[in-house]
């Protein structure tokens, strides 16, 4: 994303530039992988193949709801909010660098929140978006729709990586307690990505599995919000 920034807003902006971009480029990946997910939901609910569509449904929705519960954390949390903290407090500022300072901290707040300063974690987040669309591309292949009865194997080793990752992820999540706002901000972000403890559950039965085979140890992710707001 390229633009051009008249005087005086050059002033302002231009130093940021290069953040705006990368915020950009972080929502719009999200974007192109909801879409291709949402392509994906379509045919199969409306796929004449009553197999595929009984068998795939569920997951394409579980990366759709992934996908919608990230978007909403950096748009309706996140941005949103610091937008309007920052226009207020520009509103009132009586010099350049009033507004200078309130926009350089709403897009460094930005760029916190929606963990692109954390490598770890962004790592991890592309790896999962990268996860959905290699999942889109194995659904959509005839030779997967056409043979999706037999397919169950297959979709099952799909499912238990994406929730694997999932609960990598949240882990990540769990270790990045820094301060009340933000631990506020990820509890609500686990919350809806891991809606009745889903992919929680999943992990600790498959870490239990793994405990009386003698191959692993359970390690639990929850936030509490208690320890949030302490």
């Amino acid at each position: 994303m390229d633009c051009q920034i008249k005087f005086p807003l050059c002033l302002i902006i231009n130093d940021q530039a290069k953040q705006y971009q990368i915020l950009f480029q972080h929502l719009f990946r999200l974007k192109v992988v909801e879409w291709n997910l949402t392509q994906l939901w379509t045919s199969c609910v409306n796929s004449t193949n009553a197999a595929y569509t009984i068998l795939c449904s569920s997951f394409i929705h579980q990366m759709l709801e992934f996908i919608k519960s990230l978007q909403h954390y950096f748009s309706g949390e996140v941005i949103e909010p610091y937008w309007a903290q920052m226009m207020v407090k520009i509103r009132a500022a009586k010099t350049f660098d009033e507004v200078f300072e309130e926009h350089n901290e709403f897009i460094t707040s930005c760029s916190k929140d929606c963990m692109l300063t954390s490598p770890d974690i962004l790592r991890l987040m592309y790896k999962l978006l990268d996860n959905c669309g290699s999942n889109c591309s194995t659904l959509q292949d005839p030779r997967f729709t056409s043979h999706a009865a037999t397919m169950s194997a297959t979709l099952d080793v799909m499912q238990e990586n994406f929730a694997e990752r999932i609960a990598s992820l949240m882990r990540l999540f769990a270790d990045s307690h820094q301060n009340r706002e933000f631990d506020y901000k990820l509890l609500d972000a686990v919350q809806r990505i891991d809606y009745n403890d889903y992919y929680r559950n999943q992990q600790l039965e498959r870490s239990r599995s793994r405990e009386e085979s003698g191959s692993g140890s359970a390690r639990d992710f929850r936030i509490c919000s208690s320890s949030s707001h302490s």
